[in-house]
């Protein structure tokens, strides 16, 4: 027997959702340019770590990446919030775990088993070269932790109300400022993995990948800060 529930979820049109989301030419522009970016940075990676473990953390960021390109063509704002986050702490873990093999089983094995976000950016600050004052000359740690911090507090419902426009299922609709809200999101939290990305490799990695995908990972940069970082 069909529930009311179910009968309820079937009356939410969301073939109209998706195409008054997908009538946002500007918006999913600006997104597809961000995606090709982070695609661009997971295939340098995983062709540099072929075979590592931690590989399994890039596959994760690029099946969130895909989730938050769907959450936001059918209007599940909050879901594209989740989806932002896992793609960072997915970065994160990778950066890590990728020399940390012994690590890596643990967390596999052992749910007690937890790495925070700030102790891999002070692994990173203690152990990886250049990293102290490339983040300091891009403010990178300070740009993390208010995305963070912000996206957080829209999981948790710290903010009652934001990104949940519809309060009803058979009013769910496409929201335009919040659609908007969630593509300037995702253009910062790109622009803080890009950086990350090019300041936690080591100066024989970063040689390896093709001079035309860096001259895109450094495009926007200063000289002065590319000089700081050490990257050309």
């Amino acid at each position: 027997m069909t529930t009311e529930l179910q009968t309820k979820l079937a009356q939410i049109d969301w073939g109209a959702i998706a195409s008054d989301s997908l009538s946002e030419d500007a918006g999913f522009s600006e997104i597809q340019v961000n995606c090709k970016l982070m695609t661009a940075w997971l295939n340098e990676l995983c062709d540099m770590y072929e075979g590592n473990y931690a590989l399994s953390f890039l596959k994760e960021a690029h099946v969130s990446m895909n989730d938050y390109c769907t959450s936001m063509s059918v209007a599940l704002y909050k879901l594209s919030a989740a989806s932002m986050r896992t793609i960072l702490e997915s970065i994160l873990y990778y950066s890590y775990f990728k020399d940390h093999t012994k690590e890596f089983h643990t967390l596999i094995n052992d749910s007690s088993y937890y790495l925070s976000r700030t102790e891999v950016l002070e692994y990173h600050y203690k152990h990886t070269r250049n990293f102290k004052e490339g983040s300091k000359e891009l403010n990178l740690i300070a740009s993390m932790d208010s995305f963070y911090s912000e996206v957080s507090a829209i999981i948790h419902g710290q903010i009652p109300g934001v990104w949940q426009p519809n309060l009803t299922l058979n009013s769910r609709s496409h929201c335009q400022k919040t659609f908007n809200c969630s593509v300037k999101q995702f253009k910062t939290l790109v622009k803080i993995i890009n950086q990350f990305l090019i300041i936690h490799l080591t100066e024989e990695e970063w040689k390896s990948i093709n001079f035309r995908s860096r001259e895109v990972f450094l495009k926007g940069l200063k000289p002065k800060t590319k000089l700081v970082i050490k990257r050309t």
